[in-house]
């Protein structure tokens, strides 16, 4: 039996199977009742039980398997990971583990991880080689594609073109509905046939906008809302962005994107010792460095994967936004400006100014950056009126090649 996919199912279907085994039940028990009386039933019959998720190591020394499908929240179903099983696979916090577990004893209260099989997909003799050289990072240089299959993406895709492995901000004033450019660029990158991963993670947000996030089928989305401690926020990002560079060491692709970086930045504030000198508004120098370590994580590997990074960034001119903005903008190699007035007309990507990108020329080639500069000469002090234009051409074209040719006077 498999641990997770009982997890997943109803109460009702949780019901008829136990009675399909012949097992007692009161009517006072709840789901996670029903599935540890099934699994118990399996385990005293011969039967073995098989479970996977991601780690998370305590400061006692041991470990859990939180799932990612309820945001990586503790619960009775957690798989236990013991302190000689972490030393001796050499396991940390961000590990994808698949291995044999047994119910929890009349004196426990934690499913415990018998035998591990597999880390990250590798099989155990393969995990940690001795030798293993440290990972290097490089200048992006392959284009992130995805599939525009909204406006707003479709302008992304043009006018903010990214490679694999850059930091990208989104600075965000108020009313620049930045959450729903974010959730559009979700959308257009789960959408796309290639293997990049996608993640989100959504910080102290507002539980509407988790349910609306979670409701687009866009893949993973790990979110905590604004009722919930400064803990739980900073918990979920080391969760995320651990899984992120494990992924990433084993030559996957994936991106992560952030809603937002100043709430966190706050919240790792908030759980700093007292003492520490306060910046504006609250943040101290932990909370500050914390978001810099979080955004360091996007980077291209040498013979490896890649984490590309697109993160909120708040700018709504009060000091901590300020700070913020000055300590993390040189961290980035790609800054995108939001501009509230052109969302107020209704632009599906409202930017303020042409993007800025370090690495442009690593991976776009002579005719497709002479094209960019084309789309962005119209910004020069008119970026809403050549935004609804671009708009209104593009919806108007057949596909993005029409357009080029009908809007420029040029193609690919």
């Amino acid at each position: 039996m498999n641990l997770n996919e009982l997890k997943s199912q109803s109460h009702g279907t949780l019901s008829a199977k136990a009675k399909s085994l012949d097992l007692a039940l009161s009517d006072d028990m709840d789901s996670g009742q029903i599935l540890l009386a099934i699994l118990r039933s399996h385990s005293e019959s011969g039967g073995t039980i098989s479970g996977t998720g991601t780690l998370e190591i305590l400061s006692d020394g041991f470990g859990f398997l939180r799932n990612s499908h309820s945001d990586y929240t503790p619960s009775p179903q957690d798989i236990y990971v013991s302190p000689s099983q972490i030393r001796r696979f050499r396991l940390s916090t961000g590990d994808t583990i698949i291995g044999q577990v047994r119910p929890p004893r009349e004196s426990e209260r934690y499913f415990a991880l018998l035998r591990v099989d597999s880390v990250n997909n590798l099989s155990t003799d393969k995990v940690n080689p001795v030798n293993m050289a440290p990972s290097r990072a490089i200048h992006p240089s392959e284009r992130l594609y995805f599939a525009p299959n909204n406006l707003c993406a479709r302008l992304w895709q043009m006018l903010c073109p990214v490679s694999k492995g850059q930091r990208v901000l989104l600075f965000a004033p108020p009313q620049s509905k930045s959450t729903t450019v974010l959730l559009e660029i979700a959308k257009a990158a789960y959408a796309d046939e290639s293997p990049i991963r996608l993640l989100t993670l959504l910080v102290a947000q507002r539980p509407e906008v988790v349910s609306e996030f979670q409701d687009a089928d866009i893949g993973a989305v790990v979110s905590s809302t604004f009722d919930e401690p400064a803990a739980r926020h900073t918990q979920l990002a080391e969760m995320v962005f651990e899984n992120a560079r494990k992924k990433a060491d084993r030559g996957e692709d994936v991106l992560v994107l952030v809603d937002s970086l100043s709430r966190l930045a706050q919240a790792a504030s908030q759980n700093a010792p007292s003492g520490m000198v306060n910046l504006p508004a609250g943040l101290n120098f932990k909370g500050v460095q914390y978001a810099k370590r979080i955004f360091a994580t996007g980077r291209n590997i040498e013979d490896s994967g890649s984490v590309t990074l697109i993160a909120i960034l708040r700018d709504a001119n009060e000091p901590v936004d300020d700070y913020l903005r000055q300590e993390l903008s040189g961290t980035a190699n790609a800054t995108v400006h939001l501009s509230a007035q052109a969302a107020a007309e209704g632009c599906a990507l409202p930017l303020a100014e042409a993007m800025r990108n370090c690495d442009e020329e690593r991976f776009l080639n002579a005719e497709e950056r002479a094209l960019l500069a084309k789309l962005r000469h119209g910004f020069d002090g008119q970026p809403v009126s050549e935004l609804k234009a671009m708009e209104d051409a593009l919806l108007s074209s057949e596909s993005d090649h029409h357009f080029l040719e009908t809007f420029l006077g040029t193609g690919f």
